[in-house]
């Protein structure tokens, strides 16, 4: 690839193809020799007659000129230009792709797999290597790998064969992965993050899970954390709490950016609503309450409770005998 400033070729060789264009004007210039006459009687009777159009003698210069810019203009398509290539890549090392593929990743996962791709597009460009690591614990219970170098052919099939899991990450055992990986020079790291602080769910070892995962991935080079918008990152319930209204729901935030409301609903056979109640998120609030009014009767009746428009397993809970009177 050739770099011009902002723009960049990827066949820069194809631009050779400008060396023909003077031959190319040649051939459009050049006169086509004379007709050789020949005699033939009756064509004394078309004496006089003027056609209406002409033919002329050499090709017209505006026309002649356009063919050579149409000329010039597929040579420099075939040159694959682009303009910025490669403008979030930094570094010249191997470029490691770590995403966060668990319940949280799932409302906007096909947005977090096309910034995934388009990392690895630009590396494709620079013929940088690839490597992938993907947070979440494998569907078979295999332990955690890291994919090892790649080229970017390789691994654009993996990430587009990839999907959200819907169980957390496990960032320990991620970092105990990176660990393991061995590259020559230092390397640049992007980190496709779904922006939960596992602690708030899972305690205090989730959260050195993380720790623990920054700290390897910074042995290897500098990290670029990616991360969505906190309005459209995930949400979950917490198992609710029994009310003399009914059932008091928590609703868990990943980022607390603005005040915001989400509605809880309360479903029961065939996803009938049979009660639902709006949570809301004070300005800098990770957390919000949902109490769901539901007498006796529909309370009983109740199976599940969902967060309206969450998308995602953690925004789900089912209800059983511990929950009903």
């Amino acid at each position: 690839m050739l770099s011009l400033g902002p723009l960049a070729l990827i066949a820069p060789w194809m631009l050779l193809g400008l060396l023909a264009l003077p031959v190319i004007w040649w051939l459009l210039r050049i006169t086509p020799p004379m007709p050789r006459r020949v005699p033939f009687p009756p064509i004394r009777i078309l004496f006089g007659l003027q056609g209406e159009e002409e033919t002329p003698a050499t090709t017209p210069l505006w026309l002649a000129l356009l063919r050579l810019l149409l000329a010039a203009l597929a040579v420099l398509a075939l040159a694959h230009p682009l303009l910025h290539p490669g403008a979030d890549l930094s570094g010249d090392g191997a470029v490691v792709v770590v995403i966060d593929d668990g319940w949280a990743a799932a409302p906007e996962w096909s947005l977090r797999q096309q910034a995934a791709m388009t990392l690895v597009e630009r590396a494709k460009r620079r013929q940088r290597p690839v490597v992938i690591l993907a947070t979440a614990p494998p569907v078979g219970g295999e332990p955690i790998q890291v994919s090892g170098l790649l080229q970017a052919a390789e691994a654009e099939p993996i990430l587009r064969a990839m999907q959200p899991k819907p169980w957390s990450t496990d960032r320990l055992a991620a970092a105990n992965a990176v660990r393991a990986l061995s590259l020559d020079g230092p390397a640049t790291v992007y980190w496709l993050s779904d922006g939960i602080d596992d602690q708030m769910l899972d305690g205090q070892q989730a959260s050195r899970g993380r720790d623990e995962l920054a700290a390897a991935l910074s042995a290897l080079g500098p990290i670029h954390l990616l991360q969505q918008p906190s309005a459209r990152r995930a949400m979950a319930l917490l198992p609710p709490v029994l009310t003399r209204r009914g059932l008091a729901a928590t609703v868990l935030r990943a980022g607390g950016e603005g005040p915001s409301t989400v509605e809880v609903r309360a479903l029961g056979e065939r996803g009938r609503v049979l009660g639902q109640a709006r949570a809301t998120f004070s300005i800098n609030g990770d957390r919000a309450v949902a109490d769901i009014p539901l007498p006796g009767e529909l309370r009983n009746r109740a199976l599940r409770l969902e967060l309206a428009g969450a998308g995602s397993a953690a925004a789900q809970i089912l209800l059983d005998e511990r929950w009903r009177r």
